[in-house]
């Protein structure tokens, strides 16, 4: 066997094989080279595997579980098992590091005499994730806190951990979903800090988060544009980070002028939760524990909630009908939608999704659409990776038949509006808010 590195990067993966690249090649292109990474597969049924073996890089290590967990702790604690560095990293396949990640956090454990550090990461505004112009798309800093100490009230996402081999074997495995109402990787760390181990700030941005979570239905639309962006401004780009750095100085800063006072509701809201931090903490659990039960019975705990926003639907087949203006249809919907209006919702962007899952025996040969763009205009639909250009007249909600490629598991529909026009502008209502598309129902037949 090789002698062992200095550092283990870990990256529990799951069927989005196009942003695992970004990922991995954000590892092989660190200042530090004296590394290994392991990527545990979720049982993976895309191409994930081919992915990182086409690096044809010996430090990589591509391993599928035989089954579905379900999350992240299963595939993390299996590579924690194959790890031989110094140090072990994380990272989740929906980030990248900068190309100093490795080298700076190390260097600053040492400095330190830290068990386990963390850097502030960068997250892009989601909410702008389908902007014309990305370069313009506001980012934020998070998993910062202001003393420089851990604060388990403060989201510290797994991929700017860095921590000693002791502290790993310390803290022991990781808990799964069914085992802890909050975060896995939140509970993690904080029975690191309740097992001695000492957590310090860094005080540098060298991890770009895209966190999926945020990202409704980003697994089963494969959404991967905010990824190959950054990571080209970051990588390969002549002041790409110094532009990226001053995005986030940008956003900052607007956000501090435009904070508000809290209204009384949040005030009672945020008094609340208080009690809650405070009893899960004197229960000896992560202060989010209690809180997190509430928020998240409904769906069966935060991971549940988590694979249901991410994943998108349950499986539909031919003969159902969809029904848009519902709150149960947010399963379909990529970003750019506004919310359920009871018979319809209207796209808020000038292209849009949603994905559907498709029962195996009752496969649909045709999409019907009953929907309008609020002006006359061509509207492009994608579908199975063809596009369809029609003329369509404002308002008039007739039947669009969109057919279907055969044998499809997961159907992906775009919709492309040329012009967006407020209510009020085009004289059908009020309302100053650009609308695109407004879709009623969706039929497979």
């Amino acid at each position: 066997m090789s002698k062992a590195p200095r550092a283990t990067v870990i990256t529990a993966a799951y069927n989005r094989s196009n942003i695992l690249y970004y990922a991995i090649e954000s590892v092989r292109r660190q200042t530090l080279a004296d590394w290994e990474l392991i990527i545990v597969g979720d049982h993976c049924t895309d191409d994930s595997e081919a992915v990182a073996e086409g690096f044809g890089d010996p430090r990589i290590t591509f391993l599928n579980l035989p089954e579905n967990t379900g999350g992240q702790s299963a595939p993390n604690n299996k590579a924690l098992e194959m790890a031989r560095g110094d140090y072990i990293f994380y990272l989740n396949q929906d980030d990248f590091y900068f190309p100093d990640h490795l080298e700076s956090s190390i260097a600053f454990l040492e400095k330190t005499g830290s068990d386990i550090v963390w850097c502030a990461v960068a997250s892009p505004d989601y909410r702008q994730r389908h902007a014309e112009d990305l370069s313009e798309q506001n980012v934020v800093v998070g998993s910062a806190t202001g003393s420089g100490e851990y604060d388990p009230a403060e989201f510290i996402v797994a991929s700017c951990w860095a921590m000693r081999r002791s502290a790993a074997e310390r803290t022991g495995r990781w808990k799964s979903g069914e085992e802890t109402t909050w975060s896995p990787s939140q509970e993690y760390l904080f029975r690191a800090s309740r097992k001695g181990c000492s957590l310090k700030f860094h005080r540098k941005v060298s991890v770009v988060g895209i966190f999926s979570g945020l990202r409704r239905n980003s697994y089963a639309l494969r959404e991967d544009a905010e990824t190959a962006h950054y990571f080209k401004l970051i990588f390969d780009t002549p002041g790409g980070r110094e532009h990226f750095l001053q995005q986030i100085a940008i956003t900052q800063g607007q956000y501090i002028r435009s904070s508000e006072k809290l209204t009384g509701d949040q005030v009672l809201l945020a008094f609340w939760h208080l009690i809650l931090e405070k009893l899960s903490l004197l229960l000896g659990r992560h202060p989010r524990t209690l809180l997190s039960y509430f928020q998240y019975k409904k769906d069966k705990g935060f991971l549940s909630s988590h694979r249901k926003t991410i994943l998108g639907s349950a499986e539909v087949g031919r003969g159902d009908l969809l029904k848009l203006g519902e709150k149960e249809a947010d399963a379909l919907l990529g970003g750019g939608w506004a919310g359920p209006e009871g018979t319809h919702r209207w796209s808020v962007a000038p292209r849009v999704q949603l994905s559907i899952n498709v029962k195996a025996d009752r496969r649909p040969a045709v999409l019907r659409l009953v929907g309008s763009p609020l002006v006359s205009q061509r509207v492009t639909f994608t579908v199975g990776g063809e596009e369809i250009d029609l003329e369509l007249k404002g308002m008039s909600f007739g039947p669009i038949d969109l057919p279907l490629p055969p044998d499809q598991d997961r159907i992906v529909l775009g919709i492309a509006v040329e012009r967006m026009c407020s209510a009020s502008k085009a004289g059908v209502g009020v309302g100053d808010t650009p609308l695109g598309f407004c879709l009623q129902t969706v039929e497979l037949r």
